[in-house]
C-alpha cells in the first residue's frame, strides 16, 4: 500500500519494521487491553495476536519528508491527516523505543523468471537500505555479508532469503 502525502511524497507500507509506521491504542482502550492480556496469562491460553489486533489494529504513518501524520479512522478504512506545527517537528516519532539498539531484518528475494532480485535491510543501529540486483550470486553475496555484519554488531533481528518464492537455506 502507498499513501500519497499532500507534500507529494509517497509513504510506502509494503514491508514490516518501518520506522515511520506505528500501531496505536487509544487511551480509553489501554486498561481494557491490559485486563484482557492479564486474563490470557492467568488462563494460560488465548490468542494474543487477535487481542492485539482488536485493540492496536489502527495504524499511523509519518511522512519522512514533511512530517505529516496519517492515522486510521475508527472504521480502519479512512485516513486522517495532521500537519506538523513547524519544520522542527521530529520525523522519527514512531521510531523504536530502543533507538539505535533496535535490531533489524535482512530480507532478500530473487525471481528467476525476470532475473531480478531485491534486498532490504534496516534497523536502529545500522543504516536501512534497499538494493536491486540483476545477478543471483551478487544478491546472495551481499545478503550473506549484511547478515554477518549485523550479527556481529548485535543488530540482526531476523533474516529471510527467498528464491522463486521458496525459502533459501543460507
Amino acid at each position: 500500500m502507498k499513501i500519497g502525502c499532500d507534500c507529494g511524497e509517497a509513504i510506502s507500507d509494503s514491508t514490516d519494521y518501518l520506522p515511520y509506521k506505528a500501531a496505536f491504542i487509544g487511551d480509553a482502550d489501554w486498561d481494557d487491553l491490559l485486563d484482557a492480556l492479564e486474563a490470557l496469562v492467568a488462563a494460560g491460553a488465548g490468542n494474543v495476536h487477535a487481542l492485539m489486533s482488536r485493540y492496536a489494529g489502527r495504524r499511523a504513518y509519518q511522512c519522512q519528508s514533511c512530517g505529516r501524520l496519517y492515522l486510521d479512522a475508527l472504521n480502519r478504512k479512512d485516513l486522517h491527516a495532521y500537519v506538523p506545527a513547524g519544520p522542527e517537528t521530529s520525523r522519527a516519532i514512531f521510531r523504536s523505543a530502543r533507538g539505535d539498539a533496535w535490531p533489524g531484518p535482512v530480507i532478500g528475494h530473487w525471481r528467476s523468471a525476470d532475473g531480478k532480485g531485491t534486498l532490504f535491510w534496516g534497523g536502529g543501529g545500522a543504516p536501512s537500505g534497499h538494493e536491486e540486483f540483476a545477478d543471483w550470486e551478487a544478491l546472495l553475496a551481499r545478503y550473506r555479508a549484511l547478515v554477518a555484519e549485523l550479527s556481529a554488531r548485535g543488530l540482526l533481528r531476523s533474516k529471510l532469503l527467498r528464491k522463486d518464492g521458496v525459502d533459501w537455506p543460507d
